[in-house]
């Protein structure tokens, strides 16, 4: 039970930060649709999906004791973020984003690329700690 204590405060403050920087992300993106709409939406999209995905496995997680199950869900929900990250990391720093929303763009990248590796790491902490499977 010790193991899964640590296990659900990673889980809990990895998807804590999708959601917070996924806020931030949809602030970023008001803030580009008054210069191009087309560029916005893929912002709107990418932050909508991770801020469902994290807030939606906080809740599902919050009362889960039996270690199998929760390591399921953690991966599951966890595996969601890190794809959001890395569609992020692939078109963001697109020549088209970046000249349209340049410092906006790059503090994307770098939040996508922090979705992407600390994912990848919570994927592989739960599973070493849960037993549950990596591909549900």
């Amino acid at each position: 039970m010790e193991a899964l204590r640590g296990t659900k405060k990673l889980v809990n403050s990895y998807l804590l930060f999708s959601l917070i920087t996924s806020l931030v992300g949809l602030g970023l993106a008001i803030t580009i649709t008054s210069r191009n709409a087309y560029v916005a939406f893929p912002w709107y999209l990418s932050n909508l999906m991770a801020l469902a995905f994290a807030a939606i496995g906080m809740l599902r997680l919050r009362s889960l004791n039996d270690p199998l199950r929760y390591g399921v869900i953690a991966i599951q929900h966890s595996w969601w973020v890190l794809s959001v990250g890395l569609a992020g990391v692939l078109f963001y720093p697109a020549p088209y984003f970046v000249e349209v929303a340049g410092v906006e763009s790059w503090t994307m990248f770098v939040i996508s690329l922090i979705w992407l590796l600390w994912g990848f790491y919570v994927v592989f902490a739960v599973n070493k700690s849960t037993k549950a499977p990596i591909a549900p």
